[in-house]
């Protein structure tokens, strides 16, 4: 069966989902979270594993045997595996933070040497804080304490 002009192909397309999924899998933070789901998952199934254990028998001593074995195992993974979420989603959030702090500094060291360039053309700080605070393109032609026309920036 052909596929009509344009439309890709099953073989275009599954080459393409499963390049995209190998490019998001090298990410350290999307294996890292993939792993510390699977810890969760394997602890529930543990808990699973030790309820079914236990009902099958009526001996109150292996019930409690798979119980307190399997239960403990089961809520091991599942703390180790949240606190691995928890871990990973603290890093993310401190990555982005650190980032627009990084944002905020640069654009202070901007604004910082705009305004130095500005003082040392002669503008008073009221001109200044004027030209900082209305952010204009192109800065139009001002006067300034000399009477003399120029374009700041």
């Amino acid at each position: 069966m052909s596929t009509p002009a344009g439309t890709p192909s099953f073989k275009d397309l599954s080459r393409a989902f499963f390049s995209e999924l190998g490019r998001r899998l090298v990410d350290p933070i999307v294996m890292s979270s993939l792993f510390a789901g699977l810890f969760v998952v394997m602890g529930f199934a543990a808990i699973a594993l030790s309820w079914r254990g236990a009902a099958a028998t009526l001996v109150v001593g292996i019930q409690m045997a798979y119980v307190t074995s399997g239960a403990l195992a089961g809520l091991g993974l599942i703390a180790m595996g949240l606190g691995m979420l928890h871990i990973q989603g603290s890093r993310v959030l401190e990555a982005r933070e650190r980032a627009e702090l990084d944002n905020f500094v640069k654009e202070t060291r901007r604004l910082l040497a705009t305004v130095h360039s500005l003082r040392s053309k002669g503008y008073d700080r009221r001109r200044i804080t004027s030209l900082v605070r209305a952010k204009p393109k192109k800065l139009a032609p001002i006067n300034n304490n000399n009477g003399k026309n120029q374009t700041a920036g």
